[in-house]
């Protein structure tokens, strides 16, 4: 009789609703899966035992960075039973994914990935953390890190996803630092989110953010909420090409070459749930990868239950795997059993 497996899993509301997480555990039924909801407010021992734990703490950690003394008790107690009980499956580790909050962080460990090396096709545009009110002193760090205008300014903690497109230096005073100054890219209003699953990738086509002129240097600071201009159904200004970029042949991705972005990703990050944007940039057709999501919404996967069911009972099968051998290990290199041969 197969042993069932207990997956224990912390998700906020809303990305159990997103990911109608509730109608995933009925799917899972005939699984032999458990999934039981962590709370955080008592120890995980007592809550255990976990074969497996699906998390997305980013929040929580962020808040606990701040000094936010009940975020900080919260993720002790997650850290101390991983700790504790190591050989729990994590999806995904939780240092790696901790990685991905600072913006200009992620940015230099993409920067300096295998795929963006040498004469690749794949780039990080320039970028630079803004961190002083001087505009003197942020015109020149943005001059020594290569970063033109029109740049977008994000803010540097993935816990917002506010930004605006800055045009000159007087832009600089209209946002508060701490944010990464980041080169705009001309890519004719079209993203590609590479969504990933362990080693499956999926993707899918989203608006984005028009070209913008050489000459628009005189522009007004534009703020935009990145949700109102990348979701499948977003039709705002931001998103409408003028007429005469409209008439330019759209650069079309190759799959190939996204799938390579996606495993270089994936290995360079050390985690399978990751939801990756690209675009292609006009004229030089090369690839730049602008943001990394830990465990995002796959909204556009087809029969996504079905693949992130699979990938789970992978990740078990292999850890189970792993333990047999280092118990195989363990008594094959026992005392006891070398004088008894």
């Amino acid at each position: 009789m197969t042993k069932m497996k207990r997956i224990g899993y912390w998700l906020s509301d809303e990305k159990h609703g997103k990911l109608k997480f509730a109608d995933f555990v009925k799917f899972c039924s005939n699984a032999d899966m458990e999934f039981v909801p962590i709370d955080l407010e008592r120890p995980l021992h007592d809550q255990g035992p976990f074969d497996a734990i699906l998390h997305k703490l980013n929040d929580l950690i962020l808040q606990a960075d701040q000094g936010q003394a009940d975020a900080q008790k919260k993720i002790h107690r997650f850290q101390e039973y991983l700790k504790n009980h190591p050989n729990v499956v994590i999806v995904d580790p939780f240092q790696n994914a901790r990685r991905l909050l600072n913006r200009y962080e992620l940015n230099k460990l993409l920067a300096n990935s295998e795929m963006c090396k040498g004469d690749s096709c794949v780039f990080v545009p320039d970028f630079a953390a803004v961190m002083s009110l001087d505009t003197e002193e942020n015109r020149k760090m943005l001059e020594e890190n290569k970063v033109q205008y029109p740049l977008v300014a994000k803010p540097l903690l993935a816990e917002s996803h506010e930004m605006a497109i800055i045009f000159n230096d007087e832009g600089l005073r209209d946002v508060k630092p701490p944010y990464v100054a980041q080169s705009f890219i001309n890519h004719s209003a079209v993203l590609y989110k590479l969504y990933i699953i362990g080693s499956e990738t999926f993707f899918v086509q989203r608006p984005s953010l028009k070209n913008f002129a050489p000459d628009c240097s005189n522009n007004s600071t534009i703020y935009f909420h990145t949700y109102q201009v990348s979701k499948q159904s977003s039709s705002v200004f931001l998103n409408k090409m003028d007429p005469s970029d409209a008439k330019n042949e759209k650069m079309m991705p190759r799959e190939a070459q996204l799938g390579k972005i996606a495993e270089s990703t994936r290995e360079t990050l050390g985690m399978d749930l990751l939801g990756v944007d690209v675009i292609i940039e006009d004229d030089t057709g090369r690839y730049a990868v602008i943001d990394v999501n830990a465990f995002p919404g796959y909204k556009g996967v087809p029969d996504f239950f079905t693949v992130f069911r699979d990938f789970i009972i992978q990740k078990l099968d292999q850890a189970s795997g792993e333990n047999d051998v280092m118990e195989a290990n363990h008594v094959s290199s026992s005392p006891a059993m070398a004088i008894g041969l």
